[in-house]
Order: C-alpha cells, then structure tokens, then sequence
C-alpha cells in the first residue's frame, strides 16, 4: 500500500521506504578494496582449448555470438583452506552449470573419474579427458 509520497512504508527494521514498482533509482557506488588469488588465466585457456570447449562432465560446448564458452575450474579451490595449486592437474574445462555444481558440492568427480551426483547419489558417467590433460586423481 503506497503512501501520499509514492512509496511504501519501510519494512520492520528498514529506514528507508521501499519505491514503488516503475521507479528508477541508480545505484550509488563506494570504492572498496579486494585481495583476491591471482591465477594463471594462460592456463585456464590452455585446458578450455585442449578440450575445444566442451564440458567434461556433461559434453555441452556452449556457443556465444563471440565463439564457444567454457569455464576453467578448479578440483581442489585455490587459497585457504583447500590450498590447490593453479596446475594443469588440478583443472577441468566445465560448463557454466557443471562448474556451479561442481564448486558447491552438488557433482563429485571421485579418484577413478566416475562422476556422481551427490543429491541423487547416481552416476552420472565417466569424466571426459583427452590424452594431453593429465586429470591429478589425488588431489
């Protein structure tokens, strides 16, 4: 329910009325500092291109305007805590769905390269690997 200023009443523990459907408001902006892991994107195309783009887990090769997509990720996380190191060993060539998937526990690639889904407990198959990318099974 609006008020007479065109806004709604702010919501329990807000300051602020919240604008109305149709409003345009632009965002406001502050600088802020980020440390961040710094990996070899080299690399990353490296593995995409030696597995021309096509997902290892599922086979998509998503094609943009710009050429076909894919993303570098990595088996065990860069940084603390996992510690993983940004080798060719310790990545894959995923597609964008695979990748969030794979980073958020939903998919689990074990030793032997069976890929499971862990909501499911199903095998999902085998992982992709071309014969110049050596997958670290041990990592």
């Amino acid at each position: 329910m609006a008020n007479q200023a065109g806004t709604r009443p702010p919501p329990p523990g807000h300051e602020e009325p919240l604008p109305l459907p149709g409003d345009v408001r632009s965002p406001g902006c502050r600088s802020t500092t980020v440390k961040r892991i710094v990996r070899d994107n080299a690399l990353s195309r490296l593995i995409k291109n030696l597995h021309d783009h096509t997902c290892q887990i599922c086979g998509v090769r998503p094609l943009l305007p710009g050429g076909p997509y894919a993303e570098g990720a990595h088996i065990r996380p860069l940084g603390s805590p996992h510690d993983g190191y940004d080798v060719a060993g310790n990545l894959l060539c995923l597609c964008p769905n695979d990748h969030v998937l794979f980073d958020l526990g939903a998919i689990l690639v074990q030793d032997d390269l069976t890929v499971l889904n862990r909501l499911t407990g199903e095998a999902m198959g085998t992982l992709r690997t071309v014969p110049s990318h050596e997958v670290d099974r041990h990592i």
